[in-house]
C-alpha cells in the first residue's frame, strides 16, 4: 500500500470514526474460566475461536430497553475494523433499522459458527512429510479448523469440502483449513515445524458454482461421448454389428444427472435400473452408482465378441463410469464466497499459524519455523522450482510473510521474525522463524480471534 493509500485509509477511517482498538477484538481473548477441553492434554481440541462479529455486538453501547438496529449495525461497522465482509456475509447480520435490539437478540439474528483447532486422525501422511531434515522429530500433529454453523431457513448449512472431512464425524462436512507440523529437537532449541498448511474449501471457492460445475459436466461428457464411440468401432471391427450410441449417452447422461442432483437416489437408480433392461431382484441391488457399469454392459452386444476386445470395452465402460461421477465432485468441491466464512488465503493462513502458536505455547516451545517453499513443493511435484506465479509461492512466501507481518503490527514485541538455518540431508538451508518466547498466552483461558479483515461494507441489495 502505498503512502498515499495509507493517508487516505486513515482519514476515511478518522471520519467515519472507525478505531482498531484492541479491547474490542484482539487476536487472544481473555476468558473468564478455563476450557476444560483446551486444559485437557488428552482431548483433541487445542484452541477455540471467537467471532469479533458477537464480540463487536457484546461491546456495543446497547441500552437496557435496547438500542434500534440501525445504531447497532453502524457501531459494528464503525467500531470494529476486525469484523470482515466474509464473516458478515456468511452469518446475515440484517438487523431492521428501526427495531430496538439487545446484544443478545441482535446475536441470534446471526447464523451459528463455532470454530476450533482440533487435532485430526493423520492421513496423506507417507508423502508429505519433511522426511529430509535431519533433526529429531519428537512429536507429529495434524490440525484441522473445524466448524459447526446453520442458521435453517437463512443461510446455506455448512458443507465445506476438505479431504479430512469424510473421517472427522464430530464435525462433518467441515474443515475450514488443515495443517500438518513436528516438533523437532535442534542443535540449540525445540521447535515447531510447519509442514503444510492447506484450505480446500478456500481453493474451492468459485464466482459461479453453476457454471463451473456445467463446464466440467460438459469436459466429461465429452470424454465420456469419445470413449462411447471407441467401443462402438471395436463392436463394429470385431463382430460387425452396430452399437446404439445414442442410447448410450442418454444412460450416461441420466446416470449423472441422478447422481449430481436427485434428491432419492435409491429409487432413482432403480427405476433407471429397469428402464435399461435390468431385472428387477438385480436393479434394487445395483441402486447406487455403480449401475451406469451394467447399463452400459447390457446396451454392448458383448455375447459374440472375442475376450481380448471385450476386455477392452470393459475398461472403456469403467472409464466412462469414473468421468460421469465427476461432475458431481466437481460440484462438492467448489463454492461460493457467501457459503464460506474463510475466503482469503491470508486468513486461514493466519488462523492455523494462531493455532501453532496456541499449541506451541501449550507445550512451552517458543519457535515456529516455516521450511524454504522449494522444500515443501518438491514432495507434490517432484521439483524444487518455485516461480512467482505458482500456488506454493502465493501460499508460503506472499501470504505467510504478510501474516508475520499481521502478527508482528498486532503483537508488537511479544514477538519476534527471523530465520533459522536446518540441517537437510542434501545440505543445510535458511528457513523462517516466529519468535514467541515473550507472547503472554495461557491457550486454556483465551480464546483465538476467528477472522482480521479491514473495513465492513455495507451489503447491496
Amino acid at each position: 500500500m502505498s503512502g498515499i493509500t495509507r493517508l487516505l485509509a486513515k482519514e476515511l477511517s478518522s471520519a467515519l470514526g472507525i478505531t482498531d482498538n484492541p479491547k474490542f477484538n484482539p487476536m487472544f481473548k481473555q476468558t473468564d474460566e478455563v476450557m476444560a477441553d483446551v486444559a485437557d492434554p488428552s482431548d483433541p481440541t487445542v484452541a477455540r475461536f471467537y467471532s469479533p462479529l458477537e464480540s463487536a455486538l457484546d461491546e456495543a453501547p446497547i441500552g437496557k430497553e435496547g438500542t434500534r438496529g440501525e445504531n447497532v449495525e453502524a457501531f459494528v461497522r464503525k467500531r470494529a475494523p476486525k469484523v470482515t465482509k466474509g464473516e458478515m456475509e456468511f452469518r446475515g447480520l440484517g438487523l431492521e433499522p428501526g427495531e430496538l435490539y439487545t446484544a443478545e437478540s441482535a446475536k441470534e439474528s446471526l447464523g451459528a459458527l463455532d470454530v476450533q483447532a482440533i487435532k485430526l486422525e493423520p492421513g496423506y501422511t507417507p508423502t508429505q512429510r519433511q522426511k529430509e531434515l535431519l533433526d529429531e522429530e519428537l512429536d507429529y500433529v495434524e490440525l484441522g479448523l473445524a466448524a459447526k454453523g446453520n442458521k435453517p431457513g437463512k443461510l446455506p448449512g455448512l458443507e465445506l469440502m476438505d479431504h479430512y472431512a469424510e473421517g472427522f464425524s464430530k464435525y462433518p462436512d467441515s474443515i475450514l483449513a488443515h495443517s500438518r507440523y513436528s516438533v523437532r529437537k535442534g542443535e540449540d532449541s525445540t521447535y515447531m515445524l510447519i509442514e503444510e498448511l492447506q484450505s480446500d474449501s478456500v481453493q474451492g471457492i468459485v464466482g459461479d458454482t453453476l457454471g463451473n460445475y456445467k463446464t466440467k459436466q460438459k469436459e466429461y461428457y465429452s470424454l465420456a461421448d469419445k470413449k462411447i464411440d471407441d467401443i462402438a468401432d471395436e463392436v463394429e471391427f470385431d463382430v460387425g454389428e452396430t452399437v446404439d450410441v445414442t442410447k448410450m449417452r442418454e444412460a450416461v447422461r441420466r446416470y449423472e444427472d441422478i447422481l449430481s442432483n436427485s434428491k432419492d437416489t435409491k429409487a432413482d437408480f432403480e427405476k433407471f435400473n429397469l428402464d435399461y433392461g435390468i431385472e428387477e431382484s438385480y436393479s434394487k441391488a445395483l441402486a447406487n452408482k455403480s449401475s451406469i457399469h451394467f447399463v452400459l454392459g447390457k446396451l454392448v452386444p458383448s455375447t459374440r465378441l472375442s475376450d481380448d476386445i471385450s476386455d477392452q470395452i470393459d475398461m472403456k465402460i469403467q472409464d466412462i463410469q469414473q468421468y460421469a461421477t465427476k461432475p458431481l465432485k466437481a460440484k462438492k468441491q467448489t463454492i461460493s464466497s457467501k457459503q464460506a466464512p474463510i475466503t482469503r488465503t491470508t486468513d486461514y493462513i493466519r488462523m492455523l499459524m494462531q493455532s501453532v502458536i496456541a499449541d506451541a505455547k501449550s507445550r512451552g516451545v517458543d519457535e515456529i519455523v516455516i521450511p524454504p517453499v522449494e522444500k515443501l513443493a518438491v514432495l507434490r511435484t517432484g521439483s524444487e522450482t518455485v516461480t512467482k506465479d505458482s500456488p506454493f509461492y502465493a501460499t508460503y512466501e506472499a501470504a505467510v510473510s504478510k501474516v508475520f507481518k499481521q502478527l508482528k503490527a498486532e503483537l508488537g514485541s511479544q514477538i519476534s521474525i527471523g530465520s533459522k538455518t536446518l540441517p537437510y540431508k542434501d545440505g543445510k538451508v535458511k528457513a523462517k522463524v516466529l519468535n514467541i518466547k515473550d507472547l503472554e498466552l495461557d491457550p486454556s483461558k483465551a480464546k483465538l480471534r476467528f477472522n482480521e479483515g479491514g473495513l465492513v461494507q455495507r451489503r447491496t441489495k
